[in-house]
């Protein structure tokens, strides 16, 4: 190879090398840019480490569940409870608010919340490039699912009562959950009781379930009036006997119930096997 041509190649080597190495520089100065540029827009998220909700920031949908813990949860059925409550949460979106409630004897007053938690994100919801997966799912587990069902379990396997109170812990949880909550999206009342309300304002085992003799008596007494406007509520309904009456009255009480107060489209009643 004669010197010129020595020359030439050594020149097209050196412009090669010199726009790798310019290239290279553009695109570190490029990555540094982005990462400073995530550095000032990414929010750090605060969370309450004991109910694992966002600090500063409304929930962003709120889901008062109240089991009927009067009586244990058949297996069938609080089998299928669990599994339906599981996915309904599935679906929830980040900083959901869940508070569970029990039914029980007591409730006729005032019923107060078994566990209060926030759906943190979990590893599916993490950015790859400005957190920790692996950290954030672990935090998911043991700081939301775990704790969870361990109430859940509670709350399924109660022991008897002497009343049922669903109307009055129906009426206590709507206030506790949705009237003192800010939130941004939906509002969720899940009930999982074989529905039979027992206690002194109202009671099936005195008479067949009838929501116009009830609505008579809340009109005169004043209580017992409950506000589901915008709530969307899902009633499972356990199958138990009824006192008196018949299970066509029980589901025609509760519906009547559920539309009169004002509950939001969606609203459902669904019988458990």
């Amino acid at each position: 190879m004669g010197r010129r041509n020595r020359r030439r190649s050594s020149r097209g080597e050196s412009k090669l090398i010199s726009s790798i190495v310019i290239l290279m520089i553009i695109l570190l100065l490029v990555g540094i840019g982005y990462l400073f540029y995530l550095s000032l827009t990414t929010k750090v998220v605060k969370l309450d480490q004991k109910t694992m909700c966002r600090i500063d920031e409304p929930a962003s949908n709120v889901y008062s569940i109240l089991f009927d813990s009067t009586e244990a949860l058949p297996k069938k059925s609080g089998a299928q409870a669990v599994s339906k409550i599981k996915k309904l949460l599935a679906s929830a979106p980040v900083n959901s608010k869940v508070t569970l409630y029990a039914v029980q004897n007591g409730n006729e007053n005032h019923v107060l919340p078994v566990a209060e938690i926030c759906k943190p994100e979990s590893a599916e919801d993490a950015d790859m490039l400005t957190s920790n997966p692996r950290y954030i799912q672990k935090q998911f587990e043991n700081g939301f699912l775990k704790p969870l069902q361990e109430h859940i379990d509670q709350l399924v396997h109660a022991s008897p009562s002497s009343t049922s109170p669903i109307i009055e812990s129906l009426q206590s949880a709507v206030i506790e959950s949705f009237e003192r909550t800010s939130s941004t999206g939906g509002k969720h009342l899940v009930v999982i009781s074989d529905m039979v309300q027992h206690s002194n304002l109202y009671s099936f085992y005195r008479q067949k379930p009838d929501y116009d003799k009830y609505k008579k008596s809340t009109r005169e007494s004043g209580l017992g009036v409950i506000n589901l406007n915008g709530i969307e509520v899902v009633l499972y309904i356990v199958p138990r006997q009824i006192p008196i009456g018949s299970r066509h009255d029980l589901i025609k009480f509760w519906s009547e119930f559920v539309s009169d107060n004002g509950a939001a489209l969606g609203s459902k009643l669904e019988p458990l096997s």
